[in-house]
């Protein structure tokens, strides 16, 4: 969850720059489904999207696993139908 608070409205959010005592973060349902797994980084990445990502294969995600290049794993989905929220947290 370190990347996700990033972008909250926290106090020292490190991409949002959060000033609020009080935040939210919401927690996902996501389809999954079959994933294009990688575990380094190509510059191709930064500008794959839904269609680009079929070409490569019958895949539904982008799933990066971290490494060289992440400190964490991410899940990049590319339909809005694949995530729905299920919980909104208060901080």
């Amino acid at each position: 969850p370190h990347k996700s608070l990033g972008y909250t409205s926290s106090i020292g959010s490190k991409w949002a720059k959060g000033k609020e005592k009080r935040y939210f973060m919401a927690l996902f349902a996501c389809a999954y489904g079959n994933p294009l797994n990688i575990d380094s980084w190509d510059s191709s990445f930064y500008f794959l999207d839904y269609g680009s990502l079929k070409e490569k294969g019958d895949y539904h995600c982008l799933h990066a696993y971290r490494g060289h290049y992440l400190k964490a794993d991410e899940i990049i989905f590319y339909k809005d139908s694949q995530v729905t929220v299920s919980y909104l947290v208060e901080f």
